[in-house]
C-alpha cells in the first residue's frame, strides 16, 4: 500500500545499530480478498533475485 517503507523503517531502527540500504523490494501480499494467492512463485523468485543482487 505504501510506495516506500524507508521512512517508517528508519524511525523503527533509529536507536539500533542497523544499516538501512536505499534499495527496497516490494511485493503484493494477500490482504483479505485482495491479492489472493500472493506472494506467488514469481514474487518469491523476484525476492530471491533482489536479495542475491544485494550481496554481489
Amino acid at each position: 500500500m505504501m510506495k516506500s517503507m524507508k521512512k517508517p523503517m528508519k524511525k523503527l531502527i533509529n536507536d539500533m545499530d542497523i544499516i538501512l540500504l536505499d534499495e527496497e523490494f516490494h511485493c503484493r501480499g494477500s490482504f483479505g480478498p485482495m491479492h489472493k494467492g500472493r506472494p506467488n512463485e514469481q514474487d518469491l523468485a523476484a525476492a530471491q533475485e533482489f536479495a542475491a543482487g544485494l550481496i554481489k
